[in-house]
């Protein structure tokens, strides 16, 4: 799963967690396209939270239901709303580890940590995430995250300002999070409701295909009932916005919105170079 966005509630916070795909790039292009006025808040394609963190930093009494298939993911931000304090000292104890002797500490907690206990698998997330080449989030066909050790001299592995800060935002009762499929996410979506879907991306090339971003690979199957639960929304008078790659798929089965539909520039980070990043075309596709 492909997901890149920054959490920044306030705008001198810093971020606490980051997925690849070009969405912190994205933001600056969605943000002015969110719908004006709206009851409800969906997001079932939660990630980072980028707009979810931006609209409810905006409104903080906005009825928010956010949600995602990855249990790991959903169970993080839950620890964080619940448990934030323990969850900083056991990121305190993985920096001082991780400081010792990165490569060894790095791979001992991505290959041989195991725990069932909610509170340590939320630290070893955000510890991987903060450590691992690019805060890309992948797993092999089995499940195991399998992404190599990142660069980085002194990464901010602990973020405490911000993860407290989320804490708080997280504990507000407007806000409903749960671990769910999108479409189970969305059944409850009303009349001037807004919906932001932000899919895995449809690959944009071949070999892009063979690419695991969960233990389920998210294929053309699952886009067509994206596209489908889209026109359910529409025709509920929910306000959807959803973004994906500009491919010829994704632009043949969005046909029918394409007055609608945008092109943007987004950044391709998934690269070992930084001159090999280079800007390809996005797509927003709204109902309004």
């Amino acid at each position: 799963m492909q997901l890149q966005s920054t959490v920044s509630i306030t705008s001198t916070s810093k971020p606490f967690l980051k997925w690849p795909g070009g969405k912190r790039q994205l933001l600056s292009n969605i943000v002015p396209a969110v719908p004006s006025h709206f009851n409800g808040y969906f997001e079932p394609f939660l990630g980072g939270g980028a707009l979810f963190f931006q609209l409810i930093n905006r409104n903080h009494d906005l009825p928010a239901y956010i949600s995602d298939i990855n249990s790991d993911l959903v169970g993080c931000y839950m620890m964080i709303r619940d448990q934030v304090h323990e969850l900083i000292s056991i990121l305190k104890y993985h920096k001082r580890r991780y400081l010792q002797n990165p490569s060894k500490y790095y791979y001992f907690v991505r290959d041989e940590f195991e725990s069932v206990e909610k509170l340590e698998r939320a630290a070893r997330l955000i510890f991987l995430n903060k450590t691992c080449f690019n805060g890309l989030y992948r797993v092999n066909k089995s499940g195991k995250f399998n992404v190599p050790l990142g660069n980085y001299p002194d990464p901010d592995i602990v973020c405490e300002d911000n993860l407290l800060a989320v804490s708080h935002l997280l504990r507000n009762k407007n806000i409903k999070i749960k671990t769910c499929d999108f479409s189970k996410a969305l059944f409850y979506a009303k009349k001037d409701d807004f919906i932001f879907l932000d899919p895995p991306y449809y690959p944009s090339c071949q070999s892009a295909k063979n690419t695991h971003y969960f233990r389920d690979t998210f294929d053309l199957g699952e886009h067509i009932r994206v596209l489908k639960e889209f026109k359910k929304l529409d025709s509920k008078g929910c306000k959807v916005m959803l973004c994906n790659s500009n491919t010829k798929t994704v632009r043949e089965l969005f046909s029918e919105y394409s007055l609608t539909t945008t092109k943007i520039n987004g950044l391709k980070v998934i690269n070992s170079d930084g001159k090999g990043r280079s800007n390809h075309k996005q797509l927003i596709i709204k109902n309004y």
